[in-house]
């Protein structure tokens, strides 16, 4: 999946993984790449997630591979751009784990062999001072985004003149659908490069 910054990947992801799951025998393991700041990060992330330590005298790809060669998982990737450069790791391990699928999101294609890329769109925003109805208003992607996010902290949280009038951030943001459970918290084009 890619998509710009507050599309919803990690949300849709986290839905797939669920509806999904029973699909796969071994479940699903989430790995948040968000703070992972280096290529070579990737697989030992990959096997923190797994609860792997690497073997005495293997790679890590080799401990990794070697555990889940038979196991039917399905690995949800989260911010992979953040390692962008460790796609070809990511596909030598799918190759040597048949049972073995990823669902990655990112800001961009991973640029690999096999990659199916599923663009999340950017969210419809409302014009910076154009008032709206706010039945209007609430059926806006980015609005309903952040009334779902802000209901997931704020249970009884609604959408009233008073807060709807507050500026929001422009369309373009990045900040446009952060979370309110955080100070407003979770804008790509994807060029096709193959790597083997």
């Amino acid at each position: 999946m890619t998509g710009p910054p507050g599309s919803g990947k990690t949300r849709l992801g986290v839905e797939f993984a669920r509806v999904a799951a029973g699909r796969f025998a071994d479940g699903v393991v989430f790995v948040e790449l968000a703070a992972v700041s280096r290529a070579e990060l990737f697989l030992p992330a990959l096997a923190g997630a797994l609860g792997l330590e690497q073997r005495p005298g293997s790679t890590l790809l080799s401990t990794i591979s070697e555990t889940i060669r038979d196991r039917e998982i399905l690995l949800l990737l989260d911010n992979m751009e953040q390692v962008l450069t460790a796609g070809p790791e990511l596909v030598d391990l799918l190759k040597l784990c048949p049972a073995l699928k990823a669902l990655v999101s990112s800001r961009v294609c991973l640029g690999v062999t096999g990659e199916s890329e599923f663009p999340i769109p950017c969210l419809d925003f409302p014009e910076p001072h154009r008032p709206m109805p706010l039945h209007l208003l609430e059926q806006q992607s980015a609005i309903a985004l952040f009334l779902d996010r802000a209901r997931d902290a704020k249970p009884l949280f609604s959408l009233t003149p008073q807060n709807a009038a507050q500026s929001p951030p422009s369309a373009g943001s990045s900040m446009a659908c952060r979370s309110p459970s955080s100070s407003l918290r979770p804008t790509s084009s994807c060029t096709r490069r193959n790597r083997s």
